[in-house]
């Protein structure tokens, strides 16, 4: 065991050490007449090694000592709790029937012992894990052949059915139900499952561990599926009366538009504004989603109108900034639209696990409930990856592959930026942002960067979906493609992902079931006027 859980340059430096240790051996039976200057080489190549690989053994030593001894304790375990079961599966048999409380306590000592590894440790028994006690191949085949041989139906085949079930259900699951069960259970399988993650990023695609971890991660990912149903979840609305915990949570979590400070927060749950959450039962105070809603007269169309003091880059007119609301009383008359600015997931161990869309539609139910009248909801929404889109794009055309700009556009920019080698001064232009405020070059920007963003959401796709990923997740959901807005995002990170544009997805309920239908089954995406205009645009220059 300690041997499979070193790593290989270390494996390879003991059998170095080893190899020469024999060959000393062998040496001195064969001349023993030289054994006084076999000894003495046997020693200095001794002193050799151990001073040039003092470090080296050091290590060893320590990881011997340590983590072979935790990560062995934590097998050990894993083995104990998987004979507690008292039951049949993935082919493991003759189980312990004990207490639930011996299994409890078995569960409880596999997570104190898994949270004592280190990020090295925990990745080295994640895969050992997911290689030991994956479905039992064989056992399956010789199920699968007395299915074959048995009869359609009766009492017989219903056993074979279940035995086959069982088979095929890997004994990974039986530990993951367990620690479930206990207190703290699922919150410690959902980091556990963001470890999984975190593995599979180090190991190599082609070997048998990553399509053992990558097994693993799918069955955890269908197990909190299920204990992360609707039935679970429970909807709560942030205010700035809230436990301090819960706002210190939602600001730390705040991953799209970050928090700055305590007024900052105050803003985004005071008047005018809501903020959503979803929480689960095993994980009280844990905020699993959250959800910012600005409550406005019209589509938002720059989260400077809506997050206090948001920063910019130089160049972006300042009186655009928003400052707060003070000490405003919030007119109902006033909330005729909903714009979802901010949606973050909080737990990477949920990834996969389609939570805030429900989130989403909850919250709809509640405004709607709170004002009759409100019926415009949209969302402000980053675009993500659009500069990296389009930096490869300008690359391509620069060497000649491809042609984004137009003639029109060409000499604008030709002109502009007084260059001739356009493509790869616009790259440049790009990435540095130098544009903004430039009255020369940025109307020109404007007229092809909305253009080919339209183009990025519209008509890019990967597997017949939205290239975008936050385009996917609103299209899914049965949003349309409203409008593309310039420099709406102005600080550093909107210039870097998407030169500071940002993009609305109206959500008409009268229209998303036939628009989410649409687009998961024929790939086709409900698009405003507006948006479609842009992309006729360079066929009109």
């Amino acid at each position: 065991m300690l041997i499979r859980c070193l790593p290989s340059s270390i494996q390879k430096s003991f059998r170095l050490i080893n190899q020469e240790v024999r060959f000393l051996q062998i040496k001195q039976k064969v001349y023993q007449q030289n054994l006084y200057l076999q000894c003495c080489a046997m020693s200095t190549n001794k002193q050799i090694l151990e001073s040039s690989d003092k470090s080296m053994k050091n290590h060893v030593s320590k990881f011997s000592t340590n983590s072979n001894s935790e990560v062995s304790q934590l097998s050990e375990v894993v083995s104990q709790l998987l004979s507690m079961q008292g039951r049949t599966v993935g082919g493991i048999k003759d189980k312990l029937v004990v207490s639930s409380i011996t299994q409890d306590k078995a569960a409880k000592q596999f997570c104190e012992l898994y949270l004592g590894l280190d990020k090295i440790q925990r990745s080295q028994f994640l895969t050992q894990f997911a290689v030991d006690y994956k479905v039992d191949s064989e056992n399956v085949k010789k199920v699968a052949l007395r299915l074959a041989d048995s009869e359609g139906s009766g009492p017989v085949a219903a056993k074979i059915h279940q035995e086959m079930k069982n088979s095929l259900t890997p004994p990974q699951n039986l530990a993951f139900s367990k620690i479930g069960q206990i207190q703290g259970g699922v919150k410690f399988l959902v980091d556990l499952r963001k470890d999984v993650i975190g593995t599979l990023k180090d190991v190599n695609p082609s070997s048998s561990d990553f399509a053992a971890l990558k097994l693993m991660n799918s069955n955890l990912q269908s197990l909190l599926s299920y204990w992360f149903s609707m039935g679970f979840m429970a909807i709560e609305q942030v205010t700035w009366n809230s436990p301090c915990a819960l706002l210190q949570k939602v600001s730390d979590y705040e991953a799209v538009h970050p928090v700055k400070n305590w007024t900052d927060l105050k803003t985004r749950v005071g008047p005018y504004r809501r903020c959503f959450v979803y929480t689960h039962p095993s994980m009280p105070g844990e905020p699993v989603v959250i959800l910012h809603v600005a409550l406005t007269e019209t589509v938002a169309s720059s989260i400077t109108s809506l997050v206090r003091d948001h920063r910019s880059v130089k160049g972006f007119d300042k009186d655009q900034t928003w400052s707060g609301f003070g000490n405003t009383t919030e007119d109902p008359e006033l909330c005729k639209a909903a714009i979802f600015y901010s949606v973050t997931s909080t737990q990477t161990g949920l990834q996969g696990i389609e939570l805030g869309t429900h989130l989403i539609k909850q919250a709809v139910l509640s405004l709607k409930k709170e004002f009759p009248n409100l019926n415009t909801f949209s969302t402000l929404s980053p675009i993500p990856g659009f500069r990296n889109w389009l930096a490869i794009e300008l690359t391509k055309a620069g060497r000649g592959e491809t042609s984004p700009l137009s003639g029109t556009e060409r000499a604008q920019l030709e002109k502009a930026l007084e260059t001739e080698n356009v493509y790869l001064e616009l790259l440049d232009v790009i990435k540095t942002s130098s544009w903004v405020g430039n009255k020369d070059v940025e109307p020109v920007m404007k007229t092809i960067l909305t253009r080919l963003c339209a183009r990025y959401l519209y008509t890019e796709k990967r597997r017949n979906n939205a290239l975008n990923s936050v385009a996917n997740f609103h299209l899914r959901n049965g949003s349309c493609l409203w409008r593309i807005n310039w420099l709406a995002d102005p600080s550093p990170r909107g210039m870097t992902n998407s030169c500071g544009l940002m993009v609305n997805y109206r959500y008409y309920l009268d229209r998303l079931e036939e628009n989410s239908n649409n687009y998961l089954n024929k790939f086709t995406v409900d698009a405003d006027g507006q948006v479609l205009e842009l992309l006729d645009t360079k066929s009109k220059l």
